[in-house]
């Protein structure tokens, strides 16, 4: 997945892509972190501080674009969290249990290790308990191990 890090602003596509969303879900998101309105506009406060801006491509089609690091940052501050460790790090830190399940907005959810770090992201509560109840059974017989 591409989580567009070296672009400064994104449009709503790649925005929704860094999540693993539709364009409409990341739509409802950024009216429910204040960044659009009802309207699907930006809101006053995301214009005037640099959430978004108009730009205009090679076809002179004039759209939105979001700045990545500050919309990332206002969408983990209304519930919705992209981040989750990289699985070299995982490997290198091994998983750790037992897991817990924390959610990090409406269907997604992390898989914990016992020190509170992700180790997994899923969507949907069904799968993402079976997903813990697993990794449990696989970690309480000793298949974790270093």
């Amino acid at each position: 997945m591409n989580d567009y890090r070296d672009f400064e602003f994104v449009t709503q596509t790649q925005l929704a892509a860094i999540y693993g969303i539709g364009t409409k879900i990341m739509g409802r998101w950024l009216v429910k972190a204040g960044l659009r309105d009802s309207e699907l506009d930006p809101t006053t406060m995301a214009l005037q501080n640099g959430y978004c801006k108009l730009i205009r491509n090679d076809a002179e089609i004039v759209f939105w674009v979001w700045h990545r690091n500050k919309t990332i940052a206002a969408l983990r501050v209304a519930g919705y969290d992209a981040e989750c460790e990289q699985p070299e790090t995982i490997l290198a830190t091994g998983l750790l249990g037992p897991f817990s399940l924390y959610q990090t907005n409406e269907d997604g959810f992390q898989v914990r290790n016992n020190d509170k770090t992700c180790c997994v992201f899923v969507r949907g509560e069904k799968v993402a308990n079976k997903v813990v109840a697993l990794f449990n059974h696989v970690d309480g017989r000793g298949g974790f191990g270093d």
